[in-house]
C-alpha cells in the first residue's frame, strides 16, 4: 500500500481561496464578453474590426480583473471594522465605505475603502490605501513610471500624444512635466550618470580596447564607487594649463584631474 500524500491545512485553504477567485474572475470575464458582444455585431468582422473592438475594450477587462483580484486578496481590509488612530492610538470604528477610482496601466480600478475618523485628532484614515500601496492622486505608480520613461525619450507634446495612443490613458503635457519633476525630485547628476565601468564599456564596444585612440581625463575618486563623476574626453579641456574639463562657454571647471584613463 502506497504512502498517503499529506496535504497541509494551509495548502487546502489556499487552494479553496484560489478556486473562489477563479470563479470571480470568470464572472468578470463573462461581463466583459457581454460588452464585446454588444460592440461586435458584424456577423463576419474583419481582423481590423476585431482588433479595434478588443483594443477599445481592453481596459474594461484588465482593469476589472485587477479590481477583482485586489478585492479578493484584501477582503479582510474591505470588511475591517476597527483601526487605531495613528496619532492618539484611540480605537476607531469604521464608517460608510468611500469609493475611489484610480487609473493604472491595466485600466481603471475602483476601490471601496472603509473610512475611519478620529474626532480628537480631527483626521481621517483609509487603511486600505496603505495596504494596497495607492499613490496620491488618480494616476498610480505604474502610470507615473511609464510617463517618466517616455518623456526622457521624446518632447512633452509628442509624449502626450504617444502615451494616449499607446496606453489609452490621457495626460496633458503640463501634467507630464509636473509629474516628471516630482519623480526626479532630489536626484542629482551623480544619481543618474552612468558609472565609470559603464562608460568604459560603451567606449570599448565602440572603438575597441588598447587602440590608444581614446584618452580620458578622470578627475573623480580613483576608488571603486557605485556612482561617481564620470570621465570626460581630454579634448573637452580648453586652454593651456586648464585644470579640468571645461564647463559652459569653454570655462574650465577648476577641478584638478587625478589622472588619465586610456583605452
Amino acid at each position: 500500500m502506497g504512502a498517503a500524500e499529506v496535504i497541509s491545512f494551509e495548502e487546502v485553504r489556499a487552494r479553496k481561496q484560489w478556486d473562489a477567485l477563479r470563479h470571480q474572475l470568470h464572472d468578470r470575464f463573462d461581463q466583459w464578453l457581454d460588452g464585446l458582444e454588444a460592440q461586435l455585431q458584424e456577423p463576419e468582422p474583419t481582423l481590423t474590426q476585431v482588433t479595434e473592438t478588443v483594443w477599445n475594450l481592453r481596459h474594461a477587462l484588465t482593469g476589472g480583473l485587477t479590481e477583482t483580484i485586489v478585492a479578493h486578496t484584501h477582503r479582510n481590509e474591505y470588511t475591517r471594522k476597527q483601526v487605531k488612530c495613528p496619532q492618539c492610538d484611540w480605537l476607531l470604528t469604521a464608517r460608510a465605505p468611500v469609493p475611489r477610482t484610480v487609473e493604472t496601466m491595466g485600466g481603471p480600478v475602483q476601490l471601496e475603502r472603509p473610512y475611519f475618523y478620529c474626532r480628537t485628532c480631527r483626521c481621517g484614515v483609509y487603511p486600505l490605501d496603505e495596504v494596497v500601496g495607492l499613490s496620491a492622486g488618480r494616476k498610480q505608480l505604474d502610470v507615473q513610471k511609464a510617463v517618466a520613461k517616455l518623456v526622457t525619450e521624446v518632447p512633452y507634446d509628442e509624449a502626450h500624444t504617444l502615451f494616449r495612443d499607446l496606453s489609452g490613458l490621457g495626460m496633458g503635457s503640463e501634467r507630464m512635466h509636473t509629474l516628471t519633476n516630482h519623480v526626479a525630485e532630489g536626484l542629482t547628476v551623480l544619481d543618474v550618470a552612468p558609472s565609470r565601468d559603464e562608460i568604459e564599456g560603451h567606449i570599448v564596444e565602440r572603438w575597441g580596447r588598447g587602440t590608444g585612440a581614446v584618452r580620458y581625463w578622470y578627475w573623480g575618486s580613483m576608488e571603486r564607487m557605485s556612482r561617481h563623476v564620470p570621465p570626460v574626453p581630454a579634448g573637452a579641456v580648453r586652454g593651456k594649463g586648464a585644470t579640468g574639463p571645461s564647463g559652459l562657454g569653454g570655462r574650465a571647471s577648476g577641478v584638478t584631474p587625478r589622472g588619465f584613463v586610456s583605452l
